[in-house]
Order: structure tokens, then C-alpha cells, then sequence
């Protein structure tokens, strides 16, 4: 059994950026149906999808999308 030590949110490297309220609340309110959606469909052993997760994972899948149609 692994007795690694949890790391405290401080612990991580911060990546942030600007947008406006409405825009905030729009993200927040489909990160948070995704999360939900994505929790319901995975075992009890399985770990939580966290919407820091959901982010990395939009992004890595998105912008290379992005990339490929504005060449």
C-alpha cells in the first residue's frame, strides 16, 4: 500500500487566465455537468474526475483542434 503524502493545492504549479463573469460562470456550469457525468459512469475503486482534470483534458483534446483549422 502506498503511503505517499497528499500534496496541498499550494504544492502545485498555478496556471490561471482572464475572462469576464458571464464567460466564468458558463465554464463553471459545463465543468461542473461534465464532472458529474463523467463521476456517474466509473467504478467505486476508480478516482473522481476533478475539474482540474476535465480542464487539462479539454485543453490537450481542444487545442490542438484549434491548431489544425486556423492553418
Amino acid at each position: 500500500m502506498s503511503t505517499d503524502k497528499k500534496k496541498k493545492p499550494s504544492e502545485y504549479p498555478l496556471f490561471a487566465f482572464r475572462i469576464d463573469e458571464e464567460k466564468k460562470e458558463e465554464l463553471n456550469a459545463l465543468l461542473e455537468e461534465t464532472r458529474e457525468a463523467l463521476n456517474r459512469k466509473i467504478g467505486p475503486e476508480d478516482k473522481l474526475w476533478m475539474k482540474n482534470d476535465i480542464i487539462y483534458e479539454a485543453l490537450l483534446l481542444g487545442l490542438p483542434l484549434l491548431k489544425k483549422n486556423n492553418k
